[in-house]
């Protein structure tokens, strides 16, 4: 099932128990028993709305920021692969083959085997065996005069940006949101619902038509909790197109490279 559909259906029904909580409790409380208390009920409500108002928004603003940050991270991580490539093309041969052999088998598991890992909060021992064998490679070498230390400090600096990086977006994959945050937004979502059921108006459809808006709401933020609280889970997670552009980056250069070979 699609995720707009599966999130659609979420909403919808959201509505309908709601309303239907409000059908059962106006029929064992009348309207009238419960508008003496509106005064006293509606500065409770207000302060109960504006507390979990609040909560909510913080939350969702949380999970925004760190896709983003998600986002980013792969940013990243993938050009410090491109970078590692091209300075490795500064390298003597033996070395500068390896390293380049490297970058492109990590960007191929990466895409073809990680991406889809991640989607349930694993990573890809293979790529991650990769990216270890890559550091062990660029730390390995001995630079020999002037401009291979130049570039060793450079591919330094890179490999140790490309490790952090790699760490986050693994960290961010394998970790969603607490079980326990998911609680206390459940629960206050249903308290504040349930708290609207003690307005009682003498019109039921306008009263239904209130409620609905209400649980409309609340279940909008939670579906936007739910897509960016996980940003590489399910149809709208970050997608690994910086590390395609890597792909046609390394295929065009080694094609090229190739192609200068054959010439000579």
């Amino acid at each position: 099932m699609p995720e707009v559909v599966f999130y659609g259906s979420a909403v919808i029904a959201t509505i309908l128990v709601s309303n239907l909580g409000l059908l059962v409790v106006r029929r064992r409380i009348p309207s009238h028993a419960v508008q003496p208390s509106h005064e006293v009920g509606g500065y409770l409500f207000a302060a109960l709305a504006t507390l979990y108002a609040v909560l909510l928004g913080l939350i969702v603003v949380d999970a925004m920021t760190k896709y983003q940050e998600a986002s980013h991270i792969v940013e990243q991580e993938s050009n410090c692969v491109a970078q590692i490539f091209f300075l490795a093309s500064e390298l003597p041969t033996e070395k500068r083959q390896t390293i380049q052999n490297l970058c492109k088998q990590y960007v191929f598991l990466v895409v073809d085997k990680e991406w889809a890992t991640m989607d349930k909060h694993h990573y890809c021992p293979e790529a991650r065996s990769t990216a270890l064998t890559m550091v062990k490679s660029v730390i390995g070498f001995k630079p020999v005069n002037d401009a291979e230390n130049t570039v060793y400090g450079a591919m330094l600096n890179e490999i140790s940006d490309f490790w952090s990086a790699r760490r986050s977006r693994i960290l961010r994959a394998t970790h969603g949101l607490p079980g326990m945050e998911w609680f206390v937004i459940l629960a206050g979502g249903g308290a504040t619902i349930v708290f609207t059921y003690f307005f009682g108006t003498e019109n039921l459809r306008v009263q239904i038509a209130m409620t609905s808006m209400v649980a409309f709401l609340i279940s909008l933020n939670l579906v936007l909790l739910a897509m960016f609280g996980q940003p590489f889970h399910g149809e709208y997670r970050v997608a690994p197109d910086s590390f395609h552009g890597d792909m046609r980056i390394f295929d065009g250069d080694l094609t090229h490279a190739a192609s200068a070979e054959n010439a000579t």
